[in-house]
């Protein structure tokens, strides 16, 4: 780079949306790359099963703000950097438009798909330039997206995650996984709002007796003896359920506690040696130890909700898998159930990553994709934005011409997206079921990853939420969201426009009244776009033909390139020196 470069790299303010695995080997590479003006936002803390992969990070850091760490790791690379640590939710409405208008590019470093979209409507909103990476095993991506020139995050529909069948989970799991979504379910059904979606159990008995006075170890006493004796007693008496394996064994709190002795030997024949002895979280708890996390974090989490509340009623608690207690009752919830229908159960750790959803990370992969993505942003911010690419890192099993750095050419945005192309949505649901907030919390908020949607019908507001509003007006709109759609107007035809203020983002939704099978409170939609769809057929099959045509190209391209990386696997030497041709090139060399 020449001087004019060097100072735009320098004197550029950039934002890090991360500081996991991806964001710390970014915050490293920036500071060693010469950027000097660099803000980082992370909600997480620092837990164990970081430090194999985040290696700022050390022992004596958990518990602590991932991004105060990581930023004060890196102070250390160049003292005289502008390093900004903010430990905080980026959807918060603190890091809303004006916080981001003061960067020139941002780095996205996210684990998360509905965190993604937020960073990617509010950079389009305002056309800042960012690059998105992601990394999953040995496999990783990003690119440099230039909104409106570009194709944006949320060109391409990205694949939900997994769900599984309801009947399944409540009354015949089979794999560890099932067990887990039960526990989530469970916990949603105690401290959340009891819905049809979270009945997994009838504790309606039990939850409507708590009060502040409540003995809490008694109450979690209660919910063990439903979910895990008598709940199980009925499954198990289902003698058809039960024909081709093993049917459920019922389980009391008192025969659970009679597991100490059991426990205390368990434990010993269990726990790790040296090294590994204080990594609780990788240890299996017994059943003993299960019904005490679940009765003590029942306890926990009832006093944490009582003090969000402070007085105002019942507060309603999300699952956070980085709330300890939270993770407890997931953990001991899903463990005890697993033991119950003959499942392996799993470790505190294992629990976190698929109840969280987490991806697997390696350290290779993600400083390789670190790497490229400041190389991309070094192109952005020095005018070189033709010379951008998107790149994907495969792993070695799929690279067949031996690439395993694959660029390709940005593509332009699509004509179809709803972000970038500013398209109408249809929302076909059940006007005269569903309620209002069946549409916001299902439709905008899940299914759309709104934040603070404002729903508007011409000029009359239906809806609305978010920290700008006085309590009057918060009680107003969430008495509303009990009443059906054709009570507010919202019928067949009817064009919404909703606004997102955290996101300075604005979508107009047609509404089409549908009737759907097996829904019974009428909460069930589709987000249909159907010239959305076939123009996505006819891009994939565009990028399909592309990408073969550059595939063939690659395999054809020598391998001896000067712009070529050759790692080299050395062979045995059947004498004190290796021949020349063993170490240029041949069968065993890999061109990056």
């Amino acid at each position: 780079m020449d001087s004019g470069q060097i100072a735009s790299v320098h004197d550029a303010r950039v934002l890090v949306v991360g500081a996991g695995g991806i964001g710390c080997e970014l915050l490293k590479t920036l500071v060693l790359s010469g950027f000097a003006r660099i803000d980082v936002v992370d909600l997480d803390t620092i837990d164990t099963s970081n430090l194999s992969r985040q290696f700022f990070f050390r022992r004596e850091h958990v518990g602590r703000s991932k991004a105060e760490v990581a930023c004060a790791a890196v102070m250390r690379l160049n003292p005289k950097a502008e390093i900004a640590a903010h430990h905080g939710n980026i959807k918060a409405q603190e890091y809303g438009p004006k916080f981001f208008s003061q960067f020139a590019l941002v780095f996205n470093a996210l684990d998360n798909l509905d965190a993604r979209r937020y960073v990617n409507r509010i950079c389009v909103s305002l056309k800042i330039p960012f690059i998105e990476s992601a990394t999953e095993g040995y496999l990783g991506q990003l690119t440099a997206i230039f909104p409106g020139d570009t194709e944006c995050f949320e060109c391409n529909p990205r694949e939900p995650p997994k769900t599984f069948a309801v009947c399944t989970i409540r009354t015949n799991p089979s794999e560890p996984i099932h067990c887990i979504h039960w526990a989530k379910m469970l916990f949603a059904r105690i401290y959340g709002i009891q819905e049809d979606a979270n009945a997994v159990t009838n504790l309606d008995t039990i939850l409507s007796a708590v009060d502040e006075k409540s003995d809490l170890s008694t109450v979690a006493g209660s919910v063990f003896d439903q979910v895990f004796n008598k709940d199980i007693e009925v499954l198990a008496k289902m003698d058809k359920l039960w024909a081709n394996r093993r049917a459920p064994v019922p389980l009391c709190y008192a025969d659970a506690e009679r597991d100490h002795a059991t426990a205390s030997v368990n434990a010993d024949a269990a726990r790790p040696t040296s090294g590994d002895a204080a990594l609780p979280d990788q240890q299996l708890w017994n059943v003993a130890t299960c019904a005490q996390k679940f009765v003590s974090s029942i306890a926990e989490l009832f006093t944490l909700a009582r003090s969000q509340a402070q007085g105002k009623g019942k507060a309603v608690l999300t699952w956070d898998k980085d709330c300890a207690p939270a993770l407890d009752f997931v953990t001991a919830a899903a463990n005890l159930r697993a033991h119950i229908f003959g499942i392996p159960m799993q470790s505190r750790f294992n629990v976190k990553a698929q109840a969280g959803n987490i991806i697997p990370a390696l350290a290779t992969t993600n400083a390789i994709i670190a790497g490229m993505a400041v190389m991309e942003g070094i192109k952005v911010l020095t005018n070189q934005r033709d010379r951008c690419r998107t790149a994907f890192l495969r792993g070695a099993a799929a690279a067949a011409d031996r690439r395993l750095l694959v660029p390709c050419h940005l593509s332009p945005p699509s004509a179809s997206c709803f972000v970038c192309g500013h398209r109408c949505m249809t929302l076909r649901i059940d006007t005269a079921r569903a309620t209002l907030g069946a549409l916001v919390e299902g439709g905008l908020k899940k299914a759309l990853s709104f934040t603070e949607p404002q729903v508007v019908k011409g000029g009359t507001i239906l809806y609305e939420c978010g920290e700008g509003l006085e309590d009057d007006e918060v009680a107003y709109f969430a008495k509303r969201t009990a009443l059906k759609l054709t009570d507010v107007g919202i019928t067949d035809t009817v064009l919404l426009s909703i606004f997102d203020e955290a996101a300075n983002f604005t979508l107009d939704i047609r509404v089409s009244h549908a009737e759907f099978a097996d829904n019974d409170d009428g909460a069930r939609f589709e987000v249909v776009d159907a010239a959305r769809e076939v123009a996505a057929a006819q891009e994939d099959r565009r990028r399909r033909a592309e990408n073969d045509e550059q595939h063939r190209r690659a395999v054809e391209r020598d391998e001896a390139d000067a712009d070529a990386v050759v790692l080299v696997e050395a062979k045995p030497a059947t004498s004190g020196k290796r021949k020349h041709e063993e170490i240029s090139g041949g069968a065993d060399a890999i061109v990056l």
